[in-house]
């Protein structure tokens, strides 16, 4: 048999069993902002997630943009991740970006041609 090993994760898994629900207050949490390639309307699958580890679901809904998806977020929490169609995951909340993401995201850029679709910056 092997050894059991204590982790912090294991205070997260508890939580989970207990069944306790996430508060969903503003401000709290991570949301999670996942582009979408199947081909309808709405693009970005947007998950608030919440509770002791951010990992109980607190909201979902889709949105046709990335700036969209962003704008929902942020009016959620300040700390939030975009997963672009380029396969990377950005920053894109409010808070200081953490290690391990690819740049941050920013706002579209508005461009003098009306016939050319605005375009996230990723820094």
């Amino acid at each position: 048999m092997g050894m059991i090993m204590k982790s912090k994760r294991t205070s997260c898994r508890s939580s989970l069993r207990a069944g306790i629900r996430p508060a969903g207050r503003a401000g709290e949490g991570f949301a999670w902002l996942i582009f979408d390639a199947g081909g309808d309307l709405f693009q970005y699958q947007c998950y608030w997630m919440g509770g002791h580890c951010d990992d109980h679901l607190i909201e979902h809904t889709r949105m046709a943009t990335d700036a969209e998806a962003v704008g929902w977020a942020a009016a959620r929490t300040p700390r939030a991740g975009i997963r672009m169609p380029d396969h990377r995951t950005y920053w894109a909340g409010s808070a200081p970006c953490p290690n391990g993401f690819a740049g941050i995201w920013r706002a579209p850029v508005q461009t003098s041609n009306p016939d050319r679709v605005p375009v996230s910056v990723l820094v």
